[in-house]
This record gives C-alpha cells, sequence and structure tokens, in this order.
C-alpha cells in the first residue's frame, strides 16, 4: 500500500535535474496504472478458477523482474571503492 509513497522519496535522486519532475511523474504514473491494472488481472484469473495459487504464480514473474531491478539500480548507485594497493599502481 505505501510502495506508492516511497516512489516519491527514491525516485527523484534516479534521475538527472533537468528531467527529475517527469522522471518522478513517469514512474507515479506506471505505479497507478499498475494499481489498477493488478486487481483487474487478480479478479480474472480468480473468475477463471485458477484460485489463489494461480494469482501468485502469474505475479511471480513480475516479482522476480522487480527485484532484479532493484538489485541493479541498487548496485549501479553504490559508490566505488578503490583499494590502497590499486590506488598506487
Amino acid at each position: 500500500m505505501a510502495a506508492q509513497l516511497v516512489l516519491y522519496a527514491l525516485a527523484p535522486p534516479s534521475y538527472p535535474t533537468s528531467v527529475r519532475a517527469t522522471g518522478v511523474g513517469a514512474a507515479v504514473a506506471i505505479g497507478r496504472l499498475g494499481s489498477v491494472a493488478g486487481p483487474l488481472a487478480a479478479g480474472q484469473i480468480l473468475a477463471a478458477g485458477a484460485g489463489t495459487t494461480g494469482v501468485l504464480l502469474a505475479t511471480s514473474p513480475g516479482l522476480v523482474i522487480a527485484a532484479l531491478t532493484i538489485i541493479s539500480v541498487i548496485a549501479r548507485s553504490a559508490p566505488l571503492t578503490v583499494s590502497m594497493e590499486k590506488a598506487k599502481a
């Protein structure tokens, strides 16, 4: 539920200053589309008779993609450390 609010705090540093408002707006818009489409898709899966197992299986690829995206963003934004031995060389 609070994931939408987290975008307002975490998304701005990911964009250059010149396009920051546009980037955050696009991220929030896509999040809101997901907030609408998610329950509609879950309803269709449940109506098809797949049950809660079908809903969970249908969401699994999205969760894996989200996790990989988060890991790549963290790895990209992590500060690079140079050991003293490499700095002397």
